[in-house]
């Protein structure tokens, strides 16, 4: 099974005398930099943030699903150069949100990962919208909407993840 496995920390440097260099340090791709006393706590809460957001990559894959179906479904009577980019980008970013998120930099770029990923979908979601209201095919604006009440539902868990 594919899944997230960000496993990068700072240890602390007891040398210092500096308090704040005293403790293990998370950062994350969203801004945020956890501290931790022990590097069990550390471990754990990566474990956490991984499945977290492999839910959130999972979540993201269903909805993807969604509108790509719905964009092949319309795809003979609504015409945009846009979407088959944006669809391109989107394989890429799960792609490297999935293979590399235990890079060096993992840490860091698995979340601008997924929220490429949400603001590619929206951006397909609205595209399509408009291109079924102009041809008066309103069944696909309404699906559509709804998949923009799911995709605006995740994207504050991954820019707020831990606030």
């Amino acid at each position: 099974m594919r899944k997230i496995k960000i496993d990068k920390f700072t240890r602390p440097n007891f040398q210092s005398s500096r308090l704040k260099d005293k403790v293990y340090k998370v950062q994350l791709g969203n801004g945020e930099v956890e501290l931790f006393t022990s590097e069990k706590s550390v471990k754990s809460f990566l474990a956490e943030t991984n499945r977290k957001l492999t839910e959130i990559t999972f979540e993201l894959n269903e909805i993807y699903i969604d509108v790509f179906r719905e964009y092949r479904q319309c795809y003979f009577h609504v015409e945009s150069k846009k979407i088959p980019v944006l669809v391109a980008g989107i394989e890429k970013a799960f792609y490297m949100a999935l293979t590399r998120s235990n890079y060096d930099n993992g840490n860091y770029f698995i979340f601008t990962h997924l929220k490429y990923i949400a603001d590619s979908l929206l951006l397909i979601c609205r595209i399509i919208i408009k291109l079924n209201q102009e041809k008066k095919y309103f069944p696909t604006v309404q699906i559509m909407r709804i998949l923009i009440k799911r995709i605006n539902y995740i994207l504050p868990e991954i820019q707020n993840y831990n606030n």
